[in-house]
């Protein structure tokens, strides 16, 4: 062992959060060829590095032993540099060793179109992926198994013309058989002498052909010796029946036996006339219906279920749920219906799914940051806290690029599954460091099913929470999300680049782009230090946009194809009328809380989740505009 390597282990073993030292001891290691070592170091480091460039440089070194936590590295290098093409390069690489081909074309065209010179340098990882997306399936390939011939005469001469016909399952027995030139025998490596041996085939002398149809058996023979030992067993087993005597007891006989009894004389009852008094006016008053309410009469810290029970004047076909602190119902509503006030949207539901964002977005600081985000987590806890055992639910939570689940489908509200569910929440979004699902560890989910006029490929954020979940089979959707957001249309490099050229973006724009988003990205690491030294919460972004406009730098953003409104909403129509109304279902209802910053006045496409709501079964959206108005709503103080 070389004496730098041990004055690095020296170094680490007292300032374990030094990510430069341990990054050069990983180098280190790895110029040994002890990748194992350094792929070890990396993952024990304490803590995440904040520096993009260093995540990149970890994940290299995670990548041949551990690609999903590479892949999860890269995740975060390109949340905190959108412009980085090393961190989407690593990602492409890590789902590639994940053995994920979409994904690993989605990421590579990323990089290809951030630093054109990673198509040069990285033409295995294309080819790989041109032949591990389904994009380049091609059904007419099918595999071809070779089995070795067992040769029963010489074989021809080397080099020679022999004839083979080759028989496909529609083929006629008149096939022209197909010359080909044989190799030499002695170059074909002959497989093992254990593997199953194919049927022999016969190389006749006057016609030099190989005939490797399958041979028909001769079954003639054994089939008329089994039907005559079969005629024989019957025939020997009907003269032994005939000989055979069955002798039966005579049932015995019937004998009536009666018993006489004395006669008793049973008294007549005493009837005794009962005056029901007529009620006074007072007590007719009282046995007229009344109406109950439950009411609260402060807020309370916690989102309780609002309940509105009326007395039933006639009997009730069903009740609705044994636990009535937590699931109640009224007459004519399915079992383990409950009443749920999600941030001010009053609904109620049976199989009910909440979709919260975990994209930076909803930590910015006119939101309330880190701490409000905390709140909303802890608030939809103690919502299902409040189910019963009739209530299935389940919890989604997506940023951009991932959407995991709670459950792979609905689970009923036991306490145990309520405290699995907080658990599975709690780390969520917890640091700043660790913001987004990638840094979870969370398994990413896709939708199944392929529905118009958006490919499943393409499916992102709110839009593939909304499509999973209904998936589910669910009759509620509750959805907490910072609002419309980007979704790319385009799935090839070809198509963004002709993107490009169509709006006209020149060279001149890239470069002048990427330069702002260097400086804004200096900027703010610089302002995130300083906040970390006193104390403060680090500042979260929604893009690097919003730091080149407060710099005032003057440059034009980059554009990029978008799925527009309309194409989101028929996509949304269309699943509802292919999961639940060709089935003969209910249609769910879909209702939305946009949670804003506090100064927030125009809400970007507001219109757009109102007009989901409203074709999803009168869904409501409520919009809250900062920790204060999530406050109000909840109570908190």
């Amino acid at each position: 062992m070389s004496a730098s390597i041990f004055e690095l282990q020296n170094h680490l073993s007292t300032h374990p959060e030094d990510w430069e030292a341990r990054l050069a001891l990983a180098d280190a290691l790895t110029a040994e060829g002890k990748n194992d070592m350094a792929a070890m170091i990396v993952s024990l480091a304490p803590a995440t590095s904040a520096a993009p460039e260093l995540l990149v440089r970890a994940g290299r070194h995670l990548l041949p032993i551990h690609p999903e936590e590479a892949l999860q590295y890269a995740t975060l290098a390109m949340q905190a540099n959108e412009m980085d093409a090393e961190a989407a390069l690593l990602a492409a690489e890590a789902c590639r060793a994940l053995g994920d081909g979409d994904e690993a074309e989605k990421h590579y065209l990323v990089a290809a179109q951030l630093d054109p010179a990673i198509e040069e340098r990285a033409t295995g990882l294309k080819e790989w992926i041109a032949g591990n997306t389904t994009a380049f399936v091609s059904k007419a390939t099918v595999p071809v198994k070779l089995q070795v011939l067992r040769r029963e005469h010489s074989m021809p001469a080397r080099d020679a013309a022999v004839a083979v016909a080759v028989l496909a399952d529609d083929d006629t027995e008149d096939a022209t058989p197909v010359t080909v030139a044989l190799p030499d025998p002695s170059s074909i490596a002959m497989p093992a002498p254990d593997i199953e041996e194919a049927a022999p085939v016969v190389a006749t002398q006057e016609a030099d052909t190989l005939d490797v149809r399958p041979k028909q058996r001769r079954l003639l023979g054994p089939k008329l010796a089994a039907a005559a030992a079969a005629i024989l067993v019957h025939a020997g087993l009907f003269f032994l029946l005939g000989i055979v005597m069955i002798v039966l007891p005579p049932p015995p006989a019937a004998e009536i036996t009666a018993t006489t009894a004395t006669e008793q004389v049973q008294e007549k009852p005493e009837t005794k006339k009962i005056v029901v008094p007529q009620p006074t006016p007072a007590t007719a008053a009282v046995a007229r219906p009344t109406t109950s309410a439950m009411t609260a009469a402060g807020v309370s810290a916690i989102s309780l279920p609002d309940f509105d029970f009326k007395a039933p004047s006639e009997a009730v076909a069903e009740v609705a749920t044994t636990d009535l602190g937590s699931s109640f119902s009224v007459a004519f509503q399915p079992k383990g219906t409950v009443q749920v006030n999600f941030f001010g949207i009053k609904s109620k539901g049976r199989r009910i799914a909440f979709l919260i964002e975990a994209e930076r977005y909803m930590l910015t600081d006119p939101k309330g940051g880190i701490p409000a985000y905390q709140i909303v987590k802890e608030e939809i806890a103690s919502m299902i806290g409040k189910f019963g055992v009739s209530t299935a639910f389940n919890v989604l939570m997506f940023d951009h690029f991932h959407l995991s689940a709670f459950s792979e489908k609905l689970v009923p509200g036991t306490t145990a599954n309520v405290n699995m569910m907080r658990d599975w929440l709690y780390p969520v979004n917890r640091e700043f460091e660790k913001i987004g699902l990638a840094a979870t560890k969370y398994p990413p989910l896709k939708a199944a099913q392929e529905i118009e006029p958006i490919r499943n490929k393409l499916l992102q954020g709110y839009m593939l929470a909304i499509q999973y979940a209904l998936e589910s089979d669910v009759d509620t959707v509750f959805i907490i999300t910072s609002g419309w957001r980007h979704m790319a249309r385009w799935e090839t490099k070809e198509e963004y680049e002709k993107y490009l050229k169509d709006v006209r973006w020149t060279d001149r724009d890239e470069k002048a782009w990427v330069e702002a988003v260097t400086k804004a990205n200096a900027w703010l690491k610089k302002e995130n230090e300083e906040r970390k030294a006193k104390g403060v919460p680090q500042r979260v972004i929604r893009s690097m946009g919003e730091i080149i406009a407060e710099m005032g730098i003057q440059v034009r953003h980059k554009p990029g194809p978008n799925i527009d409104a309309e194409e989101r909403e028929k996509q949304v129509i269309n699943a509802i009328r292919a999961i639940y109304s060709s089935q003969g279902k209910t249609k769910p209802q879909i209702n939305f809380v946009l949670f804003v910053g506090k100064d927030e006045k125009n809400i970007p496409m507001q219109e757009h989740f109102e007009e989901i709501g409203s074709r999803a079964r009168g869904g409501k959206v409520r919009v809250l505009q900062g920790m204060a108005a999530l406050k109000n709503v909840t109570g908190r103080k």
